[in-house]
């Protein structure tokens, strides 16, 4: 139950369990001894979604479904306006949103009360101020299209390659110590560079683990070369962290696929186990922006359901085919598909003082080389690695692809999070190793071209 002990005196002596959920540090009511456990939630007023996730996470750990008791108005509206996604833990009994939200209002509910003919106490009169309205301001340059429509081209027949077996599990290191403080990110959306399209958030909160497994790189098929290539970012954190969505849009599809065993259905991968796939508000180049989030404990939207940047949309978990609890994120641009993804780090805002290295490796045919070791170096000291593409689309190429190079970059690998400075770049192409100096800025994505392919960096977008 939420709030306070009226109830809890009663169901202790009849047998039922009662855990006490509250948020006030200084409430001594949950060490009663009718109190089987004691919940600590968020402020419901300042932080409704992070009490509906604390709830609903404490429910995956109850071994039947619980029955939601709750006492005063922060906790009917809580329960109230969250009411479909406790409902799929919970079991309580409500009134019908628009009768709560007029009984928690004094005035409305004085109204009600006389239009219904029932007596009330009298009550002041409310102060009434003058209201005012402030109009949004436009942000001039922002990338925000009035319209994205479906691409122009047809759908071409052969759209990648026969699936191949996931992998056994990604093994995860435990972390039992406490995550320290992370810079906040930029905010989005941010796009310094005509190619930049920083319009994501984060997945996770700035004070949760916001790193990328190193070992398993999108475009990768992992250190041991045994797994299949992976078309998005895993970010490791404990069961229950929130996950958050990384921007505004319309949930197409929330549910386990694992359940969807058809080839037709591949695009929901099934090792994905709970999945929840968006379709954004705002698009690329007339093209449709998608984000897919896997692995999760709870699923805390639905289908059809329009969330904004930053909602909470699941919780962390380990399910699907892992050995480690983490979020899996992959963009899909044009078409919710399998083998249209894109690499997420040049979509996700860096933290503040950081930037993002993007670059193409190329051999001597001008073609880009595949699954090279790549190093990110600063006063002899090693940065990050990071490995290229596996089969990633090249020019002209129809078919047997396993990621897409982002349309403005054309890069087969990328290092997120770099702080800004002077680095150097190393690979080894055709037996010769290739080495060069960058600055990074902050802010922006920093390209650099390796190989034989040097004087091809990308150009702005010329406006149509």
């Amino acid at each position: 139950m939420i709030g306070d002990l009226n109830l809890v005196r009663c169901l202790a002596r009849v047998g039922v369990p009662v855990t006490l959920a509250s948020w006030r540090a200084e409430h001594t009511n949950g060490l009663s001894r009718h109190c089987a456990a004691r919940l600590r939630l968020p402020d419901p007023t300042h932080d409704p979604e992070g009490a509906v996730a604390t709830l609903l996470a404490h429910a995956l750990g109850c071994a039947s479904r619980p029955v939601l008791f709750y006492t005063g108005d922060p906790d009917l509206l809580l329960v109230s306006r969250a009411r479909h996604r406790l409902a799929r833990a919970y079991d309580f009994v409500i009134a019908e949103g628009a009768l709560v939200e007029a009984l928690v209002d004094k005035v409305r509910f004085h109204a009600l009360a006389e239009r219904l003919g029932l007596p009330t106490p009298p009550t002041l009169p409310p102060t009434v101020t003058q209201a005012v309205i402030f109009q949004p301001v436009e942000i001039k340059g922002t990338p925000w299209p009035t319209a994205t429509p479906r691409p122009t081209e047809p759908p071409l027949d052969l759209t990648g390659p026969t699936p191949v077996p996931s992998p056994t599990g990604v093994l995860l290191p435990e972390t039992p110590e406490e995550l320290g403080f992370a810079p906040p990110p930029e905010q989005v959306p941010l796009s310094p560079h005509a190619n930049d399209h920083f319009w994501l958030m984060r997945p996770v909160d700035a004070s949760a683990n916001s790193a990328s497994l190193f070992y398993y790189t999108f475009g990768s098929d992992g250190p041991q070369n045994q797994w299949r290539v992976h078309h998005g970012i895993d970010i490791p954190n404990p069961v229950g962290e929130p996950i958050r969505a990384g921007g505004a849009g319309t949930v197409v599809f929330a549910g386990n696929g694992g359940e969807l065993l058809e080839t037709r259905d591949i695009d929901i991968y099934p090792a994905y186990g709970n999945v929840v796939v968006i379709e954004h508000d705002f698009g690329f180049r007339g093209q449709k922006i998608f984000t897919l989030y896997a692995h999760m404990a709870a699923i805390l939207v639905e289908e059809g359901q329009h969330v904004e940047a930053g909602d909470i949309i699941g919780l962390i978990g380990g399910t699907g085919d892992v050995s480690g609890p983490h979020v899996h994120m992959e963009v899909r641009l044009g078409e919710n598909k399998y083998f249209s993804v894109y690499n997420p780090l040049l979509w996700i805002a860096p933290y503040l003082g950081h930037g993002v290295v993007a670059g193409r490796v190329t051999g001597s045919d001008g073609r880009m080389v595949e699954d090279v070791t790549v190093t990110l170096s600063r006063r002899g000291r090693v940065v990050q690695t990071t490995t290229t593409y596996i089969q990633p689309k090249q020019a002209g190429q129809r078919r047997d692809w396993h990621v897409v190079p982002d349309p403005a970059w054309q890069e087969n690998f990328v290092f997120g999070d770099v702080p800004e400075g002077e680095y150097e770049i190393s690979v080894m192409v055709d037996g010769r190793r290739v080495i060069r100096t960058i600055t990074v800025k902050a802010g922006t994505t920093n390209f650099v071209a390796l190989g034989y392919d040097q004087a091809a960096t990308p150009q702005p977008v010329q406006p149509g």
